[in-house]
């Protein structure tokens, strides 16, 4: 019951990417929660496939710092990252989050900036 509603929040929120073109180039910003993960790499919604590098930082709910070893199937993560080659994301930051933030609750994370 519980991975068909995960799966069902993933069908509502497919659309809950965006790209944003800025001064340093491309970014993107998605949240999702995760399909799978390994140790340079984790998939979003299904589909979205999210590069973990040296680089990448990762963070709590409240933009403190945290730890890769937090990620876990059916968690929602918030990411930052610009495109990879392949359609991936290569991320910079990823932030844990405790649920789906519909737009009314994003007041509450300064650091989200999906319209």
């Amino acid at each position: 019951m519980e991975r068909l509603l995960a799966m069902m929040m993933v069908a509502m929120i497919a659309s809950a990417s965006a790209v944003f073109a800025g001064e340093e180039g491309e970014e993107r910003f998605i949240q999702g929660i995760i399909s799978s993960y390994g140790t340079s790499s984790l998939v979003l919604n299904e589909r979205q496939t999210i590069n973990i590098k040296a680089e990448t930082r990762f963070f709590d709910s409240s933009g403190n710092d945290s730890s890769m070893y937090r990620l876990s199937e059916y968690k929602w993560l918030y990411v930052e990252g610009t495109p990879g080659e392949d359609g991936s994301i290569d991320a910079e930051k990823i932030y844990f989050l405790p649920k789906y933030i519909s737009g009314k609750e994003r007041y509450r994370y300064e650091y989200m900036q999906i319209p």
